[in-house]
């Protein structure tokens, strides 16, 4: 973060949740990640890591990273309902994924993703020159001794984008941890899904926008992580809340 930018730590009033609250967020996580976990699989097995590029369009290629495009935007309509796809259809946007390995472990991957106060993300700012604003609003799972990596929380986060006359900034869960395929094996998760309260109002002069990602990270083998990311980002849109 460069010596003249300003960061706001948090704009809005301290938050209780309610257990209701807490539980809704926790269903709302789970079934998130349920799904995420699904489409891995799918890619795993039936796609044989494979992608499809008659539905994929190819955007972008990084060292072992290749991003895509879907060439559709998804529906909701005839039965297909998804939380994905009701992102998608929602934002008028296409879902974008990224796959392919990293070097590193698993345990390693997973803790670069966790910020599980308001502090580390204005710690991570530091490495990221458009995040003007980052907060913690409310936490509903903390991490333990157990599991140090298993959190979830509520988040704000604020974007000065080129090309934009007003910011944008995110309301939505966060939640890290690690959880298992089908076949047992072991996978680590950063999952984003916005989310709208009446104490996180839009806010004067910056537009509120959506984020509806996923990343799942497998040990592939000694030190190279298969990763497996999907979502959907939109610029103006407001979700409501689940």
């Amino acid at each position: 973060m460069g010596g003249n930018k300003s960061f706001l730590m948090n704009p809005f009033p301290p938050m209780e949740l309610s257990s209701g609250d807490k539980e809704q967020l926790q269903k709302t996580a789970t079934g998130f990640l349920r799904e995420s976990l699904q489409s891995y699989e799918t890619y795993l097995k039936n796609d044989v890591r494979k992608v499809d590029e008659r539905r994929w369009k190819p955007i972008k290629m990084k060292e072992n990273l290749r991003s895509y495009l879907e060439r559709e935007v998804r529906t909701t309509t005839d039965g297909n309902f998804s939380m994905m796809n009701e992102a998608s259809e929602r934002a008028g946007t296409s879902v974008t994924m990224c796959v392919g390995t990293m070097q590193g472990n698993l345990e390693d991957v997973v803790y670069g993703t966790v910020s599980s106060t308001s502090e580390d993300m204005c710690f991570n700012a530091t490495y990221i020159d458009d995040l003007t604003g980052a907060a913690v609003l409310a936490t509903v799972v903390e991490p333990t001794i157990e599991e140090p990596l298993q959190t979830l929380a509520l988040k704000w986060m604020e974007v000065d984008l080129p090309l934009h006359s007003n910011k944008r900034d995110f309301v939505f869960i966060e939640a890290t941890g690690f959880t298992q395929l089908a076949n047992g094996e072991r996978v680590g998760y950063r999952l984003m899904y916005s989310i709208g309260f009446p104490q996180t109002a839009e806010l004067p002069n910056r537009v509120r926008a959506t984020v509806n990602v996923f990343f799942l990270f497998r040990q592939d083998h000694d030190q190279c992580v298969d990763m497996f990311a999907s979502g959907v980002i939109a610029n103006g849109q407001t979700s409501n809340r689940s």
